[in-house]
């Protein structure tokens, strides 16, 4: 009765805690366990954080690129890699990097679906953002710009553009 679990779980009744947030991390570090084995698990959970804030930090800059060119793209990169709220979640084992990560790179295959076509794009960048809600729960807002952009890139009378907006 004395354990401290943290705040981002809630306990019942019986003794049984349950967490907060939806699965999407707690898979990404029962894979990096998995993945690691006894010897290495531990370190690779310690990892995920940083490697996804990394990730996210080059999808911050393609997606920018697409949008005012490199130089500005680079230059937004580096004000969210300077940021003090980035900076001090890169390193902490909780769900803003790997939700930044999917976020930024899902609507980038979107965008790039948008502007290219391509099923792979459509598929990848929803999955991804599909990924993100089982990550944090807020996410599912993203769901309003992916059915934006489904709709513009649908054409009526084009099998093909049904399928990808499938």
């Amino acid at each position: 009765p004395y354990a401290f679990v943290g705040r981002m779980w809630i306990g019942n009744e019986a003794g049984r805690y349950f967490p907060k947030y939806p699965i999407g991390l707690s898979l990404l570090y029962a894979a990096a366990l998995k993945l690691g084995g006894a010897k290495y698990g531990v370190a690779a959970c310690f990892w995920i954080s940083p490697a996804c804030a990394t990730l996210a930090l080059f999808g911050c800059f393609l997606l920018m690129r697409l949008i005012v060119g490199s130089f500005f793209g680079l230059l937004g990169m580096l004000v969210v890699a300077s940021s003090p709220v980035m900076l001090g979640l890169t390193d902490n084992p909780n769900s803003h990097a790997s939700c930044l990560c999917a976020v930024v790179w899902g609507i980038y295959l979107l965008l790039q679906w948008w502007q290219r076509d391509g099923l792979w794009r459509a598929w990848v960048g929803g999955f991804l953002l599909g990924a993100a809600v089982t990550v944090r729960y807020t996410e599912g807002l993203l769901l309003l710009p992916m059915g934006l952009i489904l709709l513009l890139n649908l054409r009526p009378r084009d099998r093909q553009s049904w399928i990808e907006s499938g």
